[in-house]
């Protein structure tokens, strides 16, 4: 009997196996659900995070709200502040808590009306990262030796980005630190001060340059400028169109990138700088349809690009030109 039945569970372990091997193969084979194709981009994860805390009058390493934080308040959590300085522009006092990377500022009746943030992890965002996440701001400011984007945060509050001036060897620069700040908190009735809106505040006369966030400070001119170079490089003015480069310019010479340091040596090569292309992107271009950015002022596609230097009465030069 054991013999008859030995054929028979002979096959019964074998398609077992087999079933079994098909079923781990099929195991194998399977993967556990696919996590989201999108790489997270923790630089957009943290601006959309500062963004809501602003709206909330906070930063992300400072759980004071402004508007509705006294100074004594700060005090009895965190102790004295490392040193407290009167700012007359700002219209208040900033007290610094080094350690924490915060300084807060506040004003004669103790109320906190800005919270500026230093913390390490916003020193890699760029300016171009902080329009990319969050849109075109509602006003850029130019100061001395610093660029500021101004958002609105909420109805009450506004957002504001440091980041060290833009140059054409730094076009890019990476955030100092932010601000959220409380517009009304700088009010001071009794005297007849308005306070201080950073989205509000414009420079006379530039409220309708659109160059301004390139830093030119006088739309006429550089229009007037541009038409003048365009004029040249028609006639083929070598020597004067020299004139409104900025040297050192890297452009391209018999297919390599080449550093061209002076006027001598611009002309020397400007037929191979300017090259048709070059010519016919500058000469056809609609000076009042140029695209303007905190890099400059492009030209045709990327071809010229120009930029202002000066802070007052300002020259106006090209410093890039894509002749490739």
């Amino acid at each position: 009997m054991i013999k008859k039945l030995f054929p028979v569970l002979a096959v019964l372990l074998i398609a077992l196996v087999f079933l079994g091997g098909c079923a781990k193969t099929r195991d194998q084979g399977q993967t556990s659900p696919p996590e989201s194709e999108q790489k997270s981009d923790p630089q957009q994860e943290l601006l959309w995070q500062i963004f809501q805390l602003a709206e909330q009058g906070r930063t992300i390493n400072c759980d004071f709200p402004v508007e509705q934080t006294v100074i004594d308040t700060v005090e009895e959590k965190w102790g004295k502040p490392d040193k407290v300085d009167y700012v007359a522009a700002a219209k208040g006092s900033y007290a610094t808590y080094s350690d924490r990377n915060v300084v807060l500022g506040f004003n004669k009746g103790s109320q906190i009306f800005d919270v500026r943030s230093y913390d390490s992890s916003l020193k890699q965002i760029t300016m171009s990262k902080v329009q990319e996440v969050l849109g075109t701001p509602g006003n850029i400011r130019h100061l001395a030796s610093e660029d500021m984007l101004i958002y609105s945060a909420g109805e009450k509050y506004e957002l504001l980005f440091l980041f060290p001036k833009a140059t054409q060897e730094n076009p890019d620069p990476k955030l100092d630190h932010y601000n959220v700040f409380y517009p009304r908190g700088t009010v001071n009735s009794m005297a007849g001060d308005p306070g201080i809106s950073h989205l509000q505040e414009k420079v006379p006369d530039k409220a309708t340059n659109r160059y301004e966030v390139a830093g030119i400070n006088d739309a006429a001119a550089f229009e007037k400028t541009l038409i003048t170079i365009q004029s040249l490089v028609e006639k083929g003015d070598k020597q004067q169109v020299a004139q409104y480069v900025l040297y050192p310019i890297n452009v391209y010479v018999a297919g390599q990138k080449t550093n061209i340091n002076n006027e001598t040596e611009f002309i020397k090569y400007y037929d191979e700088i300017f090259n048709e292309k070059v010519k016919q992107a500058l000469i056809t271009q609609d000076v009042t349809k140029t695209f303007v950015n905190y890099q400059g002022v492009m030209v045709g596609n990327g071809e010229i690009w120009m930029t202002a230097t000066g802070e007052g009465e300002q020259k106006y030069y090209i410093y890039g030109i894509n002749n490739d």
